[in-house]
């Protein structure tokens, strides 16, 4: 700080004393602001002097693979020309680094190492370009924040410092409808799938007018392997209500829910989003699948999906590469019915780096061979063969060497005669009574993730009688934030 003699007039006394200089070392400062994208952006933190950056910071989404530019402006506010020296963040962990001067001269090094000086014009600015990059790995949510300070070359003076934060952005696509109104937007935040686990995709809807939307859509994905083959759409496989979305105000954007699926597929999976209801197909997007590895044998892979808590396939476990075997199953909550008598038998799929296991049975055990087909759309009475009383069900696991995970479960039933029949649902597992009516009715449950399978006791009623049955519907609420609609259960009249 630089001192002065002042002449003091206090009281009729005259006298003199040291008091600072009225121009201080702020004066000397160089006034970092920064912007992004473009060197003629927005640019933030002008005027303001911190040495931690308070309120000179900007952020930007950079893929992976990619860059973003950051911009720094160098403002000289004394009145006489001045250097000043620049030092900056150097490379990190998923992110690198580059600067570039006015000139376009490559300076990362001597900004990095704190050798880097500038002089400005007084009133004027000297610019710096920073270049973040992202690894090509990076996944979505990686962040790193940079800094830049300045300070007067001499030393003296405060610094001033401004930040830049670089994050991985969820991968987004979307399509706007045909009359321009509406924008639907898929992100995927997730850009490896893991088997068993579901895309976690999220829809959204916007408003891209002035006035009130009242709609109604929701999202679904369509599943294609490397060569092109369709594997699978979420779309509901059973006839009943859809959630909706309702009004959106006008330029609002809300969530919109969408249909999603566990992952039982290698890799490289083509995803494409669609907003049904408005007839928007997104672009698609291509995601790896994580090979975590799977057992050694596919007959460990049958044990493990067998050995999930509280199964009925613990009664009837199936034999090397899945071979029918038999068994009975008593009711789960000790009610006095007659045994679900069973074969059981299991298939499995192969996959890269984890299994595919399908635990299949029929009810009685002599009861004809029937598959349920996992696509099929449940709504009226189901294809099962033959006229007597027939159960048939099928539970999908995904196995790695480590997790046994079930992503879909689908019962098919007949019970016709007298009788009481009671419908049991196994989840977490525990078993539950989820209802009971009278026999004469053919039924169908769906887990469209696997958290819940169903078994209807056929075994209480009769082939024939006078019972004419009563249809029912329900549905059942999954153990998740918030109600969705996974499970579902139906019987018509036979």
């Amino acid at each position: 700080m630089r001192w002065v003699m002042r002449l003091v007039v206090m009281a009729g006394l005259v006298g003199w004393m040291v008091v600072p200089a009225l121009s201080t070392a702020s004066t000397r400062t160089p006034d970092l602001s920064i912007a992004t994208r473009s060197r003629w952006g927005d640019y933030v933190g002008s005027g303001v002097i911190d040495a931690d950056g308070h309120g000179e910071s900007v952020s930007s989404d950079v893929p992976p693979g990619k860059d973003r530019e950051f911009w720094i402006k160098i403002s000289n506010t004394d009145s006489t020309e001045r250097a000043f020296s620049v030092t900056g963040s150097g490379q990190g962990a998923r992110f690198t680094v580059e600067y570039w001067d006015d000139h376009a001269s490559d300076v990362t090094t001597a900004v990095t190492t704190g050798t880097y000086e500038v002089t400005v014009e007084p009133g004027k600015h000297s610019f710096l370009k920073m270049a973040v990059t992202a690894a090509a790995d990076a996944q979505t949510g990686d962040h790193r924040s940079f800094w830049v300070r300045a300070q007067d070359a001499s030393g003296s003076g405060p610094t001033d410092e401004v930040r830049a934060k670089a994050t991985v952005p969820p991968i987004r696509v979307w399509a706007v409808s045909y009359n321009g109104t509406l924008r639907c937007t898929a992100a995927f935040p997730d850009r490896d799938l893991d088997p068993g686990s579901d895309s976690g995709v999220r829809f959204t809807l916007t408003n891209l007018t002035d006035r009130a939307i009242d709609t109604y859509a929701y999202g679904q994905l369509v599943f294609r392997n490397a060569s092109g083959t369709k594997l699978w759409d979420t779309s509901p496989k059973y006839e009943g209500p859809r959630p909706g979305v309702g009004p959106i105000r006008p330029h609002d954007t809300v969530k919109m829910y969408a249909y999603d699926t566990k992952v039982r597929w290698s890799g490289p999976l083509s995803v494409t989003p669609v907003c049904v209801g408005l007839r928007m197909t997104m672009p698609t997007v291509t995601l790896p699948v994580a090979a975590p590895g799977a057992p050694a044998t596919v007959d460990e892979a049958i044990d493990a999906a067998v050995a999930v808590s509280g199964s009925p396939f613990q009664s009837c476990p199936p034999g090397p590469w899945g071979a029918a075997r038999t068994g009975s199953f008593d009711a789960p909550d000790g009610r006095s019915l007659p045994p679900l008598t069973l074969r059981c038998w299991a298939e499995v799929s192969q996959e890269a780096g984890f299994d595919v296991v399908s635990l299949e049975l029929v009810s009685p055990l002599d009861a004809p061979d029937y598959t349920i087909p996992e696509d099929t759309f449940v709504f009226g009475p189901p294809p099962l063969p033959g006229t007597d009383n027939m159960l048939a069900a099928r539970w999908d696991f995904v196995v790695t060497a480590d997790s046994v995970i079930p992503y879909y479960a689908l019962m098919f039933d007949r019970a016709l005669g007298d009788g009481t029949s009671y419908l049991y649902v196994l989840q977490d597992g525990t078993w539950q009574t989820w209802g009971y009516g009278p026999c004469g009715y053919e039924g169908a449950a769906l887990s469209t993730n696997g958290d819940a399978f169903f078994l209807d006791w056929i075994s209480a009623c009769a082939q024939t009688g006078s019972s004419t049955g009563r249809a029912t519907a329900a549905r059942l609420k999954i153990a998740e934030p918030r109600a969705r609609p996974d499970a579902v259960a139906i019987r018509w009249p036979s």
